[in-house]
């Protein structure tokens, strides 16, 4: 079966604490943000796209138009939020790709429906931004191009001993 080409940026799908996922109200500087783009905060403190090879801190939950003084909701808990999102090519074949890590294809949304068009790059893994989690279990979507998959953004993974000197 072939997957339909209708990507939608990322949804938050579920959390690892069993509740509703984490938002955060930030203000908008003059670039329009879309439902489901990658997101950061600028200099001001100000929500922004995330540039090529940049560091985001969360995920918008709302459109806003290129104008200032606005309010973006962001989803802003990566390390506890999975997140679903579609691959944008026929890279991702199996099972055995769970695990790996890939990057975001980071494009600008659109502007009639107003939705994010940012997918999991599924053929590079050049920063590693995503951990794939699995495949959306839906009759209409199987492994190949542009499947719908679980996410998880690669944050806070490392964990550090601290030894005990006492």
């Amino acid at each position: 079966m072939a997957n339909a080409d209708k990507p939608f940026g990322f949804r938050p799908a579920y959390t690892l604490h069993g509740g509703p996922p984490s938002v955060g109200v930030y203000s908008n500087t003059c670039v329009a943000i879309y439902p489901g783009d990658w997101v950061t905060l600028d200099g001001s403190g100000c929500v922004a796209s995330v540039a090529a090879n940049g560091q985001g801190m969360g995920v918008a939950a709302n459109y806003v138009s290129a104008t200032s003084e606005q309010d973006v909701y962001v989803y802003n808990d990566l390390k506890n939020t999975i997140f679903m999102v579609q691959a944008d090519g026929a890279d991702l074949t199996s099972h055995a790709m769970v695990g790996l890590f890939y990057d975001i294809t980071l494009t600008t949304g659109n502007t009639t429906t107003l939705k994010s068009l940012q997918e999991l790059d599924s053929d590079q893994t050049t920063d590693d931004y995503l951990e794939l989690m699995g495949l959306v279990d839906r009759p209409d979507n199987d492994w190949g191009g542009y499947c719908d998959v679980y996410v998880r953004f690669h944050v806070d993974s490392q964990i550090q001993l601290i030894a005990d000197n006492t």
